[in-house]
């Protein structure tokens, strides 16, 4: 039985961690600033 706990639980964090990279892959809204846009400060 601690062996199905045990796949349950990485089974899960691998869920929670796939889909956290997958919500970094989508595009902004149409309209919306880049949020990565480096400053051109000159210093």
């Amino acid at each position: 039985m601690a062996g199905v706990v045990d796949l349950v639980g990485i089974l899960g964090y691998y869920g929670l961690i796939s889909m956290t990279i997958a919500a970094f892959e989508l595009p902004a809204p149409a309209g919306a600033s880049d949020p990565f846009v480096t400053s051109t400060c000159s210093r």
